[in-house]
């Protein structure tokens, strides 16, 4: 028998399990989870831990939580993600459940998606020229991750309870469209901004 780890919603939450493979056979029939996955009178998912053999050695351990984000944050998201669809040639992307928005195959947003860790909601913007200020003056701004804090991205990060100005994230997400579509279309956008249309 071969093991291979896997992890799974369920419920909201975030399950690892285990399938057993007979050597010499296809994924397509693997057995079911060799961990029974139940829910406790708490709403966690528990997991028994396969032992060394492939058998159950009765531990149970906790899956991975994953908090249900808010209808506040989620109407939030809806919003800033239908402004951004109608900026020319937007178009909706989900890489690893997050949204991007994208033009020309080039992201300018990315949102939340179903993935709002610790239940909050993120956007992620380019803001090249007013994002040092920004970062210096809102507290629920950081420089972006994964090395695009240097190109100018920033991650504003908002809690439940947290005083959402739309109308500044809608005009971060206009600059950041104008950072990022080509030149023609960027005009677009800034001279609507202008009021020039």
């Amino acid at each position: 028998m071969t093991s291979c780890g896997f992890i799974f919603p369920l419920g909201g939450l975030r399950v690892f399990a285990t399938l057993r493979f007979r050597k010499g056979a296809d994924k397509a029939a693997a057995t079911r989870p060799a961990g029974a996955t139940r829910v406790s009178r708490r709403g966690v998912a528990i997991m028994q831990s396969p032992g060394a053999n492939g058998r159950n050695c009765g531990l149970a351990t906790p899956a991975l939580e994953k908090p249900m984000p808010s209808k506040r944050l989620l109407a939030a998201q809806e919003k800033l993600r239908r402004y951004g669809l109608t900026l020319p040639e937007a178009f909706e992307d989900h890489p690893w459940g997050h949204i991007a928005l994208k033009v020309r195959k080039k992201a300018f947003v990315f949102l939340s998606g179903t993935e709002f860790h610790e239940g909050k909601l993120r956007i992620t913007v380019k803001l090249p020229r007013s994002g040092e200020i920004v970062k210096e003056t809102l507290p629920y701004v950081e420089a972006a991750g994964y090395g695009l804090g240097r190109s100018g991205w920033i991650t504003a990060r908002f809690a439940p309870k947290d005083r959402i100005d739309i109308a500044m994230l809608c005009d971060w997400i206009d600059q950041s469209y104008v950072a990022i579509a080509p030149k023609k279309l960027g005009a677009l956008v800034a001279a609507h901004r202008r009021g020039e249309s």
